[in-house]
């Protein structure tokens, strides 16, 4: 009896061994992956900078579990492939909506009202006809359309800046940032680093 539990001890320690090497591999495998294809844009620490994304945060416009995290490595963002991710912000001042520089000053006053904060009841009344130019992709309430990559408005998470200044930027003249995808990795570089960086802390 005893040399039997000490064959199943040693069967469970080499399963954890290999378990533990294999996890080890795997870890190793995406960092380098990503050193390799990531880094130059979103930093060695992941933190990005304005216009990139952080990775090491929770604010992650297409989702951070594994499979969307895949689907843009594979195919990037806003790129020429025909499954990249195509979310766009359009340039408000020169599309059909032709917004001026007061209806932009309007609708920032709206999102402070809809971020919790106390705005000019006047302003985000008149801010409410242009509105509606906002809702496909941001929602009712400003908390993002994750389907198609439209960002919560109403946090403190703003990838090109949440000042008034960058705010009125990016409603103007639109934002349009690439992510390249596709690149020379392997399969398994692929899902170890979609895998690593859906649980990187």
């Amino acid at each position: 009896m005893r040399r039997t539990s000490n064959v199943r001890w040693l069967i469970c320690a080499c399963v954890a061994f290999l378990g533990a090497a294999h996890a080890h591999d795997t870890l190793q495998l995406a960092q380098h992956a990503y050193i390799a294809t990531c880094a130059g844009c979103h930093g060695v620490d992941r933190q990005g900078k304005s216009g990139v994304p952080n990775l090491a945060d929770k604010f992650w416009l297409w989702g951070r579990d594994a499979a969307s995290i895949e689907q843009i490595i594979r195919h990037g963002i806003r790129t020429p492939d025909p499954q990249t991710r195509q979310g766009v912000m359009p340039g408000f001042k020169h599309n059909d909506a032709e917004l001026t520089d007061a209806n932009i000053a309007d609708l920032i006053v709206k999102l402070t009202q809809l971020a919790g904060r106390k705005a000019d009841a006047q302003a985000v009344e008149r801010a409410e006809e242009n509105w509606v130019w906002c809702v496909d992709c941001h929602g009712k309430e400003g908390k993002g359309v994750q389907s198609i990559g439209g960002p919560d408005l109403t946090d403190k998470e703003w990838l090109y800046g949440g000042d008034k200044k960058s705010i009125a930027e990016s409603i103007a003249e639109g934002r349009k940032g690439i992510c390249p995808g596709g690149p020379k990795l392997d399969e398994k570089s692929i899902k170890a680093l979609a895998q690593w960086l859906a649980n990187a802390k």
